[in-house]
């Protein structure tokens, strides 16, 4: 088992997105009414989001990575002032 933790940047988007929607759809689909969930998505996966996300200093994403297969992603938010 060979695990890697590889930090996001915009070439990643695409990658980041495709992680996003295989993690999320088919666990939570189910909670949200109809077209909520396509609102979410774009909402938290988006270009346009996760471009603003990817050029705020203060927010860095990570891709996990096992055995050359993207498995899982991971979001940081640097808190300012305390």
């Amino acid at each position: 088992m060979n695990t890697k933790v590889k930090k996001v940047c915009l070439s990643n988007l695409q990658e980041l997105q495709d992680i996003g929607v295989k993690s999320y759809l088919p666990h939570y689909a189910h909670l949200w009414k109809p077209n909520g969930i396509q609102w979410y998505m774009n909402r938290c996966f988006g270009n346009e989001f996760l471009k603003n996300e990817l050029t705020d200093a203060n927010v860095e994403f990570y891709i996990i990575e096992n055995d050359g297969e993207n498995i899982g992603m991971e979001n940081c938010l640097e808190k300012n002032g305390s």
